[in-house]
């Protein structure tokens, strides 16, 4: 955590660095023509069931207004894991940003209310083990959000495709993962939100039947003003199937507790 914090504060000192009221849900806005915006996320997964594990996620983005409904999306980011005795099937692993590859994609406004994305990303580094990997993904997003008196309510059904191959592995293997989250922001003032997200994730290899799923609620603050703005959210993982040893989470392929924090500035 220290890492993460140390890293954001950096980024906002040296960028002079607009996130929204969630870190896991996104919205329907999009940049209006010719507008830019830079952003830096950072995210902590860290708990399973046995030994010591701590991976992080360092992603820097940007956003484009190709015309004021549809938006260009960039990112990159590296990786790194800190691995010891964690899971049977889990190699102790100690390695500090490795570079992780990126995505780019299109994000269409069709109203305030519906948006939809379609990317494509390419990843090196596994995210649960850290074993390196070449994996070629489809995005496909559709977003939701609903403004009721003073409170922003959103959802999103994240869809993706994956198609991956270990080091050393001459096959290739392929899953598609469903991913559906939620939020409700109020505001507190003129500048602060407070939020509560929710997040599912499931996941199907070789497109079969579900392998496992877990489910993950937590609070999130925001704060916003002018063209700086950012979000941190604390999101623990609540239940989810199959349950590893005597609890009742899925720690096989998601951990206890995820920390994000994204900040991003309006160019």
């Amino acid at each position: 955590m220290k890492k993460i914090l140390a890293v954001s504060m950096l980024f906002l000192a040296t960028t002079s660095m607009a996130a929204g009221p969630f870190n896991y849900t996104s919205g329907t806005g999009v940049k209006k023509a010719g507008a830019k915006e830079v952003s830096f996320t950072a995210t902590s997964r860290m708990g399973k069931e046995t030994g010591s594990y701590n991976a992080q996620d360092y992603y820097i983005g940007g956003e484009y207004g190709l015309n004021n409904q549809l938006q260009l999306n960039v990112s990159t980011g590296v990786r790194s894991h800190y691995i010891s005795n964690a899971m049977p099937d889990y190699h102790n692993l100690n390695r500090n940003l490795g570079f992780n590859g990126g995505k780019v994609g299109l994000k269409y406004k069709f109203n305030d209310n519906v948006a939809v994305y379609l990317g494509t990303g390419y990843g090196k580094i596994f995210k649960t083990t850290g074993d390196r990997q070449d994996e070629v993904a489809i995005d496909l997003k559709v977003f939701l959000q609903k403004k009721v008196g003073k409170n922003t309510l959103a959802f999103n059904i994240n869809q993706e495709f994956e198609t991956r191959k270990f080091k050393g592995d001459s096959d290739w293997g392929h899953e598609y993962n469903l991913e559906l989250t939620g939020g409700i922001a109020r505001p507190l003032n003129n500048n602060f939100k407070i939020a509560l997200e929710t997040r599912y994730h499931s996941e199907y290899p070789e497109y079969q039947k579900r392998e496992h799923w877990a489910l993950f609620v937590g609070p999130s603050l925001s704060y916003s003003k002018d063209k700086l703005s950012w979000a941190a959210t604390v999101l623990p993982q609540i239940t989810g199937r199959p349950k590893s040893g005597m609890g009742s989470r899925h720690l096989m392929e998601h951990e206890k507790l995820e920390l994000r924090f994204k900040v991003s500035y309006e160019l």
